[in-house]
C-alpha cells in the first residue's frame, strides 16, 4: 500500500514538474538496480525501491488512459491477457513480484506483465454490453479492492503457519485472491465497511 501511495504522488510530480518521460526513465533505472542489488531494493523503507519500480507501470496507465489508440481492440484484450498468464503459469516467463525486487526473467517479465495489465483494463471494455448485472458486479469487486489488500496478507501468513505457503504458485495465488475477495465482499456488508474497507455507507435516496 506505501509503494502505491509513494508512486502516485511521486508521478504527479514528475509528471507536472518535469515530463512523464521523466518519471518512465527513473522507473526503468529502478527495475535496473533491483536486477544488480534486488537485497538493497527489496529492503528500502516505507517501500521506496518498489514504488520506483512501479512508476513504470503507473506510466503505462496514464498512457493508456490517454492514448485513443492504446484504448482500442476490446476483442484483443483477453487473448493477450491469457497469453500473459499462460506464459506465467507455465514457467517461460518468470512471476513479477515487485517485494523481492529480482523482477523475473530480465525485460520479458516486466513487459509480459504491462500485456496482461493492457489486456484486462482494455478487454474490460467489452463487458459494457453485458448488461447492468455484469457492471454492478464489476463496481463491486473493484470498490473492495482496499480490503483484498489487507485480507491477502493475513490468508499467505495462515498458509506459511499451516505448511502450505510454499506450495505450487497459481493455485496458492488462486486460493488467496479468491478468498481475499470473498471476505472483502462480506465486509463491505457490514457495519465494518467504514474502517476496513475505506466506504462510507450509501447516502439515503433523496426524497422528491
Amino acid at each position: 500500500m506505501s509503494a502505491l501511495i509513494m508512486a502516485a504522488v511521486l508521478y504527479r510530480v514528475l509528471a507536472d514538474g518535469v515530463s512523464p518521460h521523466a518519471a518512465l526513465a527513473l522507473g526503468l533505472l529502478a527495475c535496473g538496480a533491483a536486477r544488480l542489488a534486488p537485497e538493497i531494493v527489496a529492503k528500502t523503507p516505507v517501500a521506496a525501491g518498489q514504488a520506483l519500480i512501479a512508476l513504470v507501470f503507473v506510466y503505462a496507465g496514464h498512457q493508456l488512459a490517454s492514448s485513443p489508440a492504446l484504448r482500442r481492440g476490446p476483442v484483443w484484450g483477453v487473448p493477450v491477457a491469457a497469453v500473459g498468464i499462460g506464459l506465467f503459469a507455465v514457467g517461460l516467463v518468470e512471476p513479477l513480484d515487485l517485494k523481492s525486487a529480482p523482477l523475473g526473467t530480465p525485460v520479458l517479465s516486466v513487459l509480459t506483465a504491462l500485456a496482461v495489465c493492457w489486456g484486462l483494463t482494455t478487454g474490460a471494455r467489452a463487458v459494457r454490453s453485458c448488461g447492468i448485472r455484469a457492471d454492478r458486479a464489476i463496481v463491486s469487486l473493484a470498490a473492495t479492492g482496499t480490503g483484498v489488500i489487507y485480507v491477502h496478507a493475513v490468508l499467505n501468513w495462515g498458509l506459511h503457519a499451516v505448511g502450505h505457503g510454499e506450495g505450487p504458485l497459481l493455485p496458492t495465488f488462486c486460493l488467496v485472491l479468491a478468498g481475499s475477495w470473498s471476505a472483502a465482499l462480506l465486509l463491505a456488508r457490514t457495519p465494518l465497511r467504514g474502517w476496513a474497507l475505506g466506504r462510507a455507507p450509501a447516502p439515503p435516496p433523496l426524497s422528491r
